[in-house]
């Protein structure tokens, strides 16, 4: 992770002269980091399924709120956007 974000940073704030190579390669990693987290998304579901607990951060906190009913309108596609940005 720390890898990714490196190279995210490098090319959001120190990439001045516009190297496409690593643009290229922070696109690539914020591929990456998108599929893993998507990933992560599934796993503590199927987690909350199987009946585990899971420790109280903000991701397990949109997760238990797009279960329940007052937040139906919080879908997948919106968790998604909202870590994957």
């Amino acid at each position: 992770m720390k890898n990714w974000l490196r190279t995210l940073f490098y090319d959001l704030f120190l990439n001045f002269t516009g190297n496409a190579a690593k643009h290229q390669a922070a696109v690539d990693a914020a591929d990456q980091r998108k599929a893993w987290l998507i990933q992560l998304i599934k796993d503590r579901k199927q987690a909350l399924k199987n009946g585990q607990q899971l420790e109280d951060n903000v991701l397990h906190r949109l997760i238990c709120l797009q279960r329940s009913r007052a937040m139906n309108g919080l879908t997948t596609t919106c968790c998604n956007a909202i870590w994957a940005a």
